[in-house]
């Protein structure tokens, strides 16, 4: 795989009033043959780091999808707030510090392309027939090429050692 890392950004959250979590984030443009072989391009990970990181000190790892949500309420994490709104998720990174005192790096893995259906629904055709009711409004044809495991593959051999080696 190729490793690119593109561009690092200073984050200071919305609710951050007083203390609170403020951090980097660290973007990552990965081009990975091997398991992302049904993709053409690349696959952005977004990494957010706290300001308060050392290298000696054990960080928990959060994984998300939907980077291009997660903080859309944060100020200008991302260029185009996403229409259905964010995750949120630095007034619970703000929790969870102000509680415990914990801060965690997140890696958010951007899934906003033309590929979102099938990299998360699972190649279905070793199950059977998927019903109605488990399918719902998506159309055969997503399930019966999902890449679910690819990127379970991808997640496990290339990002989370990227993530060890540089955190």
């Amino acid at each position: 795989f190729k490793r690119n890392k593109k561009t690092k950004k200073n984050l200071t959250f919305l609710y951050s009033k007083g203390v609170g979590v403020t951090g980097k984030v660290d973007t990552y443009i990965l081009e990975d043959k091997e398991y992302l072989s049904y993709r053409k391009g690349t696959k952005k990970i977004n990494v957010f780091v706290p300001s308060s990181y050392k290298d000696d000190v054990k960080y928990d790892i959060l994984y998300f999808f939907d980077a291009q949500n997660l903080f859309a309420q944060a100020g200008h994490y991302t260029e185009n707030a996403d229409p259905y709104g964010g995750w949120e998720l630095d007034i619970v990174l703000n929790s969870i510090y102000k509680q415990y005192g914990k801060n965690i790096i997140v890696v958010a893995i951007d899934n906003a392309d033309e590929y979102r259906s099938e990299e998360l629904f699972m190649d279905h055709t070793s199950f059977g027939k998927l019903s109605s009711l488990a399918r719902g409004d998506i159309p055969e044809e997503i399930f019966r090429k999902g890449h679910l495991d690819e990127l379970s593959s991808f997640m496990r051999k290339t990002v989370h050692p990227l993530i060890k080696e540089k955190y």
